[in-house]
């Protein structure tokens, strides 16, 4: 999956240099459409929500905009590897704007899970 990492990449961009790449970033996508690779993704809105603290207790406006790493939206691809979804996360036309693709592996068991299950072998054994 890409993580598209980036908070008003286009700010400094006339409106038709922003049509301009986001025709680029669609091309892009719209091409691992088409050969299978990517199988979906959205946009994220600015705003939303930051819940956090003992049973939700915490809840802020967010993200918050001098945070840099704000999630602009996402990217779920299919990928021999790793290495292979890094070579395609560089060709992303974004890039050229500062926007940051975070590369992340989807696994069907969350890292904690499977460390609860190695330390209850080790106890058993």
């Amino acid at each position: 999956m890409f993580l598209i990492v980036g908070y008003e990449w286009d700010k400094d961009l006339s409106a038709d240099e922003t049509r301009q790449a986001l025709d680029k970033m669609m091309a892009w996508f719209d091409g691992m459409l088409k050969k299978g690779i990517a199988t979906g993704g959205s946009p994220l809105a600015r705003h939303g929500k930051v819940v956090g603290g003992k049973n939700g207790s915490m809840v802020a406006d967010g993200p918050f905009a001098e945070a840099k790493e704000v999630v602009g939206g996402y990217i779920s691809i299919r990928a021999e590897s790793l290495e292979a979804a890094t070579a395609l996360a560089q060709q992303c036309p974004l890039l050229e704007y500062g926007v940051t693709l975070d590369v992340r592996e989807m696994v069907n068991e969350c890292a904690i899970s499977v460390r609860l299950k190695e330390q209850a072998a080790l106890a058993t054994a």
